[in-house]
């Protein structure tokens, strides 16, 4: 190598020119960070468990994760944090692990422990540590005049869309935001009014029925008068014996024939209410457990919709092609199965991955059948889970539908419990004043055969009909005292069932909010060439849109529809209380901005302190303060380590001219220290490699190094001339 340099010396001045015009277009291009892109050997597993305490927490996650990842290969160390909601399981490995398939096996162990975990248990997080997870820049946000709700709404619409917006920023996260939340408090004295209103529309109800016990007692007066009249009515009109004679037989018939109907009419009566409660109960019962059922399954497919981050289309298509690809699976497994003999089960366990070297081919065949049939029968517990998670997924999609219906289920029970209430109760008045006229009937016709039987006995006869008829008319108000009490029963029962303390619950106001406060498209109508989107519900966009939602329409005279705003306080709240960010004396919030992949951290920083200076200068009353900028530190590593090059390069070649006392040769080392650094450069940038602290630092110590090797290489000149070559 050294005689083709002496020899040609006019290639190897344009091989280092090229290196250098490399070096330069190289440097110009590579990119600036803090640090190298490291694959830290440590791996973080979190796990959500909401609701639950820390010891719950540990025995149901962590211990099992602990347990599930003692298996990983190239595992050293592994420590667990249990907190309340959550379980952190820290794992550290050899450097030598290749942390891509140490996640994959991690990922395979937790799927093994997943389907053991409650439902309320989160999908395991797995986070490999890497020095680009540090964020770029941390700034705070300030406004002259605004306070912390204005400036939080300010941050979320203008600084983050803006700052997003910037080639090379991947996110931009704020903290100390302001948070509004809509307050429903029910009140008790406004469901009292409500009730007042329904208690009244009751009572106008059963007025009619009391109108009817009414017109029964000013009956029992007039069937006293007419007492009075009969007894000299029979006086006078001895005569007519016969003719009366045949008047009480036929009357006796119709009233014989008026108790039959009558006792039929109870007996229907008894057996309609039996079973009006009876359908009106299992009513009840049957939409209540549907509503639980539902709450149960929304709730389940909410947090894996949150977990997965899909929405209930996308899951619903997944987990029907989830499932075909089961089958098939199944299919090919159960083919496999059938397939095994003693020909075949050797390669068919090698596939499988069993050592049947040491079995007979009988044992080595019933090995293979019983490793398949395990998988056969993991393959359809999946698919049975699919096929459940498909149906509470299309459960989920319509929910609000079967809410809706639900909940127009139970107002219809409950107005025709009332109803049917009141009816039962006017029926049964209507009943016992009916037994009431018969009875009387009955007894005055006795009274007057008894008339018939003597004449001679007339006064008598009519003095008893006289005592008889006032005891007719003490049972007749005693009748009309119990329909009195079954009115009043009744009216109870139905102020019991239509009570809206018992109506509108929490439960039931959380259930209504939820079915009625949602907004969605539903397609498009074209007419005249123009394309309308139609969209479903009306969601409430202020609080007095909120208080205005209709809750229960009880369909009664007199009462309204009632609204939100008729039983609750609707109100506007923040966590103002809970969080105090200032900068400089005024209401703020913090920014954090994450850079994307394989952009330069300083040309990056350097894009978002431009934009912080276009966007003040846009707004004089806007506070921008740069808190932590990685920009700052990789040019001051980057200065200094320059610097540090640059000073060791000097100081080497004055050494060298201190100690060799000739130019030449400290000319030479002079000249490839830089066209070393340069080539250096140069295969950085074509490997990759980026400026960052460890590989400045490594050129750095390469200097010393360039020039320790020179000094071996110019001594062994000197020695080889001295001996004549």
């Amino acid at each position: 190598m050294s005689k083709f340099s002496v020899k040609k010396p006019y290639t190897v001045l344009v091989a280092v020119i090229m290196v250098i015009v490399l070096g330069v277009v190289s440097f110009m291009k590579m990119s600036a960070d803090l640090l190298p892109s490291i694959n830290l050997p440590y791996v973080i597993v979190m796990t959500t468990y909401v609701g639950a305490s820390p010891e719950t927490v540990e025995m149901v996650v962590t211990k099992p994760v602990e347990s599930a990842m003692a298996t990983v290969s190239n595992i050293e160390n592994i420590s667990s944090v249990s907190s309340e909601n959550y379980s952190m399981v820290i794992m550290e490995f050899a450097q030598s692990a290749d942390m891509d398939s140490v996640s994959l096996e991690i990922r395979e162990s937790l799927d093994q422990i997943k389907s053991y975990w409650d439902d309320s248990v989160g999908n395991p997080i797995i986070m490999k540590l890497n020095p680009d997870m540090l964020p770029v820049m941390i700034a705070a946000v300030g406004m002259e005049g605004m306070t912390n709700a204005q400036i939080s709404e300010y941050t979320q619409e203008k600084v983050i869309p803006r700052l997003e917006s910037i080639e090379g920023v991947a996110s931009a996260s704020a903290t100390g935001l302001i948070d509004e939340n809509v307050h429903v408090v029910i009140r008790q004295e406004k469901i009292d009014v409500i009730n007042e209103q329904v208690f009244g529309s009751i009572d106008k109800d059963l007025d009619e029925a009391q109108q009817e016990i009414n017109d029964g007692r000013a009956e029992l007066a007039d069937s006293e008068k007419e007492i009075a009249d009969s007894v000299a009515e029979i006086a006078e009109n001895e005569q007519d014996l016969a003719d009366a004679k045949k008047e009480i037989e036929d009357g006796k018939k119709e009233i014989a024939d008026g108790k039959a109907e009558l006792e039929e009419g109870k007996e229907e009566l008894k057996e309609q209410k039996e079973e009006a409660t009876e359908q009106i109960a299992e009513g009840v019962k049957l939409l209540n457990e549907k509503k639980r059922q539902l709450d149960e399954a929304v709730k389940m497919i909410e947090s894996y919709l949150a977990q997965s981050g899909k929405d209930v289309n996308t899951a619903i298509s997944e987990t029907k092609e989830q499932i075909s690809q089961l089958k098939e699976t199944i299919e090919t497994l159960e083919a496999t199965y059938d397939s095994v003999d003693e020909n075949t089960y050797a390669m068919i366990a090698a596939g499988l991955g069993i050592d049947v070297s040491t079995m007979t081919p009988e044992e080595g065949v019933e090995a293979v059948k019983a490793a398949l049939s395990e998988q056969i029968k993991a393959a359809k517990a999946g698919q049975k889970e699919l096929k459940t998670l498909l149906t509470g997924l299309e459960t989920y999609k319509n929910k609000d539908k079967l809410y809706e219906q639900i909940e127009e289920g139970l107002a219809e029970l409950t107005k025709g419990q009332i109803e049917a209430a009141a009816g039962f109760g006017s029926a049964d008045a209507t009943i016992a004043f009916g037994e009431a006229q018969l009875e009387s009937a009955e007894k005055q016709l006795d009274a007057s055969e008894e008339q018939l039987t003597s004449g001679q006995e007339q006064i008598d006869a009519a003095k008893e009909q006289i005592d008889s008829a006032k005891e007719q008319i003490s049972d007749a108000k005693e009748q009309l005292d119990d329909a009195q009490k079954q009115l009043d029963d009744s009216r109870d029962m139905a102020y019991s069932n239509a009570d809206m303390n018992g109506i509108l619950t929490v439960e039931t106001v959380k259930s209504l909010l939820t079915a009625q406060n949602f907004s969605m498209p539903a397609g498009y109508v074209t007419e005249d060439g123009t394309e309308y989107l139609i969209r479903v519900g009306d969601k409430p966009d202020d609080v007095e849109k909120l208080k205005a939602m209709p809750l229960l329409n009880m369909n009664m005279d007199g009462v309204d529809i009632i609204t939100l705003g008729d039983v609750a306080d609707v109100f506007m709240t923040d966590n103002s209380a809970e969080i105090y960010t200032n900068v400089n004396g005024t209401p703020g919030v913090m920014l954090q901005m994450q850079k994307q992949t394989g952009y330069s951290t300083g040309d990056v920083s350097d894009k978002i302190l431009a934009e912080f200076d276009q966007m003040l200068e846009e707004d004089e009353d806007l506070i921008l303060i740069t808190l932590m900028d990685q920009g700052i530190y990789i040019d001051l590593v980057m200065d200094s380590i320059l610097s540090n090059i640059l000073s060791g390069a000097v100081l080497a070649i004055l050494i060298l001219i201190l100690f060799l006392k000739d130019l030449r040769p400290t000319f030479v080392i002079a000249i490839s220290i830089p066209v070393s650094l340069i080539a250096a450069i140069v295969c950085m940038y074509f490997s990759g490699v980026t400026l960052n602290i460890i590989s400045l630092s490594g050129l750095a110590l390469g200097i010393g190094m360039l020039v320790d090797n020179s000094i071996v290489v110019i001594e062994n000149i000197y020695r080889l001339r001295n001996e004549g070559v």
